[in-house]
């Protein structure tokens, strides 16, 4: 389901959209979409603005997350 949503849904909503869909995604979701669209820094971004404001779920921690999107970032 998570590539599902990273490789056909995501890759088609505008920056708006990405934001209002992206914060009512799971992290391990959002952590595949930051995976498939590593190159796309402005998305990045957003995911971790996303990231930032979430309070964290069973599977991931939002912390290392976020540690995560910014190492993506410097690439």
């Amino acid at each position: 389901m998570r590539r599902y949503v990273a490789n056909r849904i995501f890759g088609k909503l505008t920056n708006d959209e990405h934001l209002a869909f992206g914060s009512t995604l799971p992290l391990n979701t959002i952590r595949a979409i930051c995976q498939r669209y590593a190159n796309d820094k402005p998305l990045l971004r957003q995911m971790l603005a996303i990231v930032k404001k979430c309070k964290g779920d069973e599977q991931i921690i939002p912390e290392q997350l976020v540690e995560h999107i910014k190492a993506l970032l410097l690439k």
